[in-house]
């Protein structure tokens, strides 16, 4: 497990600026190594009162399909499209939500201390194709992730189409002068919340369910084990599987598609619409 402090520009694109940084010639100079791309589903955990967002802290657990990654970050909100939360993630074995990962102490006191007594469960989740890069200038070293993908919360969806560009090392200034090579050619248009606080915005219904940007982006689908049955790849519309608190850890196991239809092994994850 690993505590951080973690420093990125986030800006909010249309399907066209993001295919002209693909293939812009300054990327081509910056960038070492070969594109990655990877689908990411998340799913972010909350109490059925939102005591998490209350406190500043999302509580997300990510799958590139192959494992499972526990972050939970304090201080989500974003200032200039600046954020700087505190950030602590560790690996968990199944899609559950287990408090010893935290290895932030402070931070895995707050988390202890809202959910005493109550539940976490599942309030929305991200499914984006993300392709990263990794960048190299005189000034420092960074780390360009560009997203397409959606946001769900129940019935409600909403479009993403993302930019994040992350500083590693070196200059703090390199953060900027290389987002004013890259995105100079329109616009900017800094991202104006968290991707938690759109996700909690669609769950409360105070998003626009078709989404600002990205809207001829075709549908992701999230990354699961090859089967010869056919599963329903959208959560279906059962109830909610709520995950109990403990010291210790969170016992309660997703319903699978597995258990369901026999198919893969990837977790529905179920929503109260």
């Amino acid at each position: 497990m690993s505590v951080a402090r973690e420093l990125e520009l986030k800006l909010e694109l249309t399907r066209e600026e993001m295919q002209r940084v693909r293939g812009h010639p300054a990327l081509g100079n910056l960038a070492v190594g070969e594109p990655v791309t990877r689908t990411l589903r998340s799913i972010y955990f909350d109490t059925p009162d939102y005591r998490l967002r209350a406190l500043g802290i999302s509580f997300r657990l990510r799958s590139d399909g192959d494992s499972w990654q526990q972050t939970v970050k304090s201080g989500t909100a974003v200032a200039n499209a600046l954020p700087k939360p505190i950030e602590a993630e560790g690996a968990v074995e199944r899609p559950e939500p287990d408090l010893q990962v935290i290895g932030n102490r402070r931070i895995r006191r707050k988390v202890e201390k809202a959910v005493s007594r109550s539940i976490l469960e599942p309030v929305f989740e991200t499914v984006v194709q993300r392709t990263t890069r990794q960048l190299h200038s005189a000034e420092g070293d960074l780390e360009l992730a560009l997203d397409e993908g959606v946001v769900r919360a129940g019935s409600a969806e909403n479009s993403l189409c993302e930019a994040e560009l992350e500083f590693k090392s070196g200059s703090l200034a390199c953060l900027l002068q290389t987002a004013a090579q890259l995105f100079a050619a329109a616009p900017v248009r800094l991202a104006k919340g968290s991707r938690a606080e759109r996700g909690y915005s669609l769950a409360l219904g105070k998003a626009n369910r078709n989404g600002p940007s990205c809207r001829t982006s075709p549908p992701i689908t999230p990354a699961r084990r090859p089967s010869t049955s056919s599963c329903n790849p959208r959560p279906p519309r059962s109830p909610p599987i709520a995950w109990r608190c403990s010291r210790r850890t969170i016992r309660m196991p997703p319903t699978s598609c597995a258990s369901a239809c026999g198919g893969c092994a990837a977790p529905f994850l179920p929503f109260v619409p």
